[in-house]
């Protein structure tokens, strides 16, 4: 298998494809599905087997955050971006919509304001407004191909009841990499307006 052979995934119940003509009017066969971030790739085996093995046990019970699973995820945030984390960091949710939602719960209350910079992921304001919070809107620049910080601007569309700066590193949808030099400015920025930085960085692997 290779990127040169996809999977057809029309017909499966994937969102992706099988969704979108429901919500935005494209068959599945008229269109390409590019409105989330799903590959028509197969896994690689190593995962294929794993499921496998799992699936020929038969007992589909709860699991937990065993040791090695910590491990692995502590050996990888050092070996591939040289932090080194404790395991007693690490919480396990259901997705990073979910982590944005407990997050929401936990250090936001009914009616504040949370920033974002936009475009970013739409589920930011959706879980924004699902927890009965209020989305500041901060649109980045534009430098040619690129999105850009604008943090005069991000100032000015603050109003003083923002307790919350979700945001998104590397960007999604717009690919950017953040330099160190503006990942310092946005942490800045954050405490200069006594917001807490909620940093989604799922694509931190993409750099």
């Amino acid at each position: 298998m290779t990127f040169n052979d996809p999977v057809d995934n029309r017909g499966t119940h994937s969102s992706k494809w099988d969704r979108m003509e429901s919500l935005y009017g494209v068959a599945p066969g008229d269109g390409i599905a590019m409105w989330t971030a799903v590959a028509d790739y197969p896994c690689a085996p190593c995962i294929r087997d794993a499921v496998r093995k799992a699936a020929d046990h038969g007992v589909f019970g709860y699991s937990w955050e065993y040791p090695e699973y910590l491990q692995a995820i502590a050996w990888w945030m050092k070996t591939r971006h040289r932090w080194e984390i404790d395991t007693d960091w690490i919480l396990t949710t259901q997705g990073v919509g979910n982590a944005i939602a407990l997050c929401l719960d936990v250090w936001t209350g009914p009616g504040d304001r949370v920033a974002i910079f936009t475009p970013v992921y739409h589920e930011f304001a959706l879980k924004i407004k699902k927890a009965g919070r209020v989305v500041t809107e901060c649109p980045l620049a534009r430098d040619g191909d690129l999105h850009a910080l604008d943090l005069d601007a991000a100032q000015s569309r603050l109003t003083g009841d923002e307790t919350l700066l979700i945001w998104c590193s590397p960007q999604n949808p717009g690919g950017r990499v953040w330099s160190a030099e503006e990942l310092r400015a946005v942490s800045a920025f954050a405490e200069r307006n006594g917001m807490i930085l909620l940093s989604d960085e799922i694509h931190h692997d993409l750099v």
